[in-house]
């Protein structure tokens, strides 16, 4: 059975599984980019949704995690040359999100927004405004 909730998106790629090899992370939740903040947010803390943490040396960077969810997953299904990067010949499919999450302290990274969202070039998704 697949997970329906954030539990679902907790990271199980450590230190010792990444360290000289290729590691792609992923969601079982589709069309889901706040999931994947979270498996960013636990792969790189080692926290579980409960801020139990789990073997906290053996968590990844910032870097190495997103890696993980662009280039890697591209490079895993043998579709490197159309997706995974920002390049020309790309399918364009990229988010914007409210703060840089490579500098952000790594215990805010769940609070980040997502701003718009592109697909194949088109935009699929943009926040509503909360400004009045």
């Amino acid at each position: 059975m697949l997970p329906t909730s954030t539990a679902g998106a907790w990271s199980t790629t450590t230190r010792s599984l990444t360290d000289g090899s290729w590691h792609h992370r992923g969601t079982f939740l589709r069309h889901s980019t706040h999931r994947s903040l979270v498996g960013i947010y636990s792969a790189v803390t080692r926290k579980g949704i409960s801020g139990r943490v789990f073997g906290a040396d053996e968590g990844i960077t910032v870097e190495e995690a997103v890696r993980g969810y662009t280039l890697t997953g591209a490079y895993i299904t043998f579709d490197e040359e159309k997706k995974g990067s920002l390049e020309p010949g790309t399918f364009a499919d990229m988010i914007v999100l409210s703060d840089d999450i490579l500098t952000v302290d790594p215990e805010q990274i769940m609070d980040i927004q997502i701003e718009p969202t592109w697909l194949a070039g088109e935009l699929v998704y943009e926040r509503k405004s909360t400004i009045l």
